[in-house]
């Protein structure tokens, strides 16, 4: 990670792809992201609009723009030798 790189700057990056580069509404990208939707912005509709967790997953999952580059990461991890303990965990 570059230098002042951490989990936000991940989470602010695929926000922004998500929200430039889809046509998700952005009611779906807070309640991917598990942000409160109870505020002003929206109005009431959060308490109207009522799209259980794992439906609103697969809608943004579907155009997450990192899910293709973890796919392809995780055929490696078991050969990875900081995740030695997790892949060899019965060994113990």
């Amino acid at each position: 990670m570059p230098r002042w790189g951490g989990t936000h700057s991940i989470r602010r990056s695929l926000v922004t792809a998500l929200y430039s580069n889809t046509d998700l509404k952005e009611i779906s990208i807070r309640r991917f992201m598990r942000w409160s939707l109870g505020g002003r912005d929206l109005g009431v509709m959060p308490r109207y609009v009522k799209v259980p967790a794992d439906v609103t997953d697969i809608e943004v999952l579907s155009k997450h723009p990192y899910v293709p580059m973890w796919k392809t990461m995780l055929q490696f991890i078991p050969y990875l030798p900081q995740y030695d303990c997790v892949c060899n965990c019965d060994k113990m």
